[in-house]
């Protein structure tokens, strides 16, 4: 498939309140005749960045999952979301990479924001996940995770890569978006790919405002798409020649170096 079209919903996340959440997105959803083949969601969706995860966290069988489940099916698209996800005596931050026949991958959050002690409350994860989906490689990765560059690295082995598109949810705060768009152009033209950024609006209950600027930014470092600071659902479609075109015209990827990740 040489297009991919996506949708961004850059979401006004009510605090701890799943349900209203929920039905938030349903009724969003229904006003507007979706025709996409991935629709991304922000870090945490059904309840903002919370790391109380004893109160809120949901198991595989939960009820956002289920949501995920039916929307990926109603709207035959790939859903994108994170939430708190306990399984027996641990928590963790989950990416779930719903597709439309209901089958989820997973990737478990590495990099935990311990400026809010995320990383006492939940356990990292150690696998990176990456998803072939109608003829695209992603890599898709959680918010603090773009601040570490070895982490999101693409690779190449003949004319193949790793990824096509790098793709990080989250729940970014207004105070630090200037980190935030240097780091995702930095992570587009290092990994000659199309870096996908889906944030969130609003105020949340620790006194954090976020102003969205979700985002699509092609190799070169070119924005494609940038939301503006409002809740919005966007449109935008990809075209895979244009990335193809740029790697061969401009091969920076063979002289890449080769990294080992080594975990603890």
């Amino acid at each position: 498939m040489d297009t991919l079209h996506l949708s961004l919903f850059q979401a006004n996340i009510n605090w701890k309140s799943v349900s209203s959440n929920l039905l938030h997105y349903e009724s969003c959803l229904a006003k507007r005749n979706i025709q996409t083949d991935v629709l991304i969601f922000p870090e945490m969706f059904n309840t903002g960045f919370v790391v109380d995860t004893i109160q809120l966290a949901e198991s595989m069988d939960g009820e956002s999952v289920s949501f995920l489940r039916r929307i990926a099916h109603k709207f035959d698209t790939a859903v994108v979301a994170s939430l708190a996800i306990k399984e027996k005596k641990h928590y963790y931050n989950r990416l779930l990479w719903v597709n439309p026949n209901g089958s989820i991958q997973s990737y478990d959050k590495k990099h935990l924001f311990r400026m809010a002690s995320e990383e006492q409350l939940l356990t990292k994860g150690k696998e990176q996940l990456l998803i072939e989906y109608k003829g695209w490689r992603f890599l898709p990765l959680i918010c603090y995770d773009l601040r570490f560059p070895v982490w999101s690295r693409n690779g190449r082995k003949g004319d193949s890569f790793l990824y096509d598109c790098l793709l990080y949810i989250a729940n970014w705060p207004s105070g630090r978006m200037s980190v935030f768009n240097t780091l995702l152009k930095a992570r587009a033209i290092e990994n000659q790919a199309f870096v996908i950024a889906v944030n969130r609006v609003g105020n949340d209950g620790n006194n954090l405002h976020y102003i969205g600027e979700s985002q699509i930014i092609d190799p070169i470092g070119q924005r494609l798409l940038h939301a503006s600071h409002e809740e919005t659902l966007i449109d935008i479609t990809l075209h895979k020649d244009e990335l193809q075109h740029y790697r061969t015209r401009f091969p920076v990827s063979l002289d890449w170096d080769a990294f080992t990740l080594l975990d603890e």
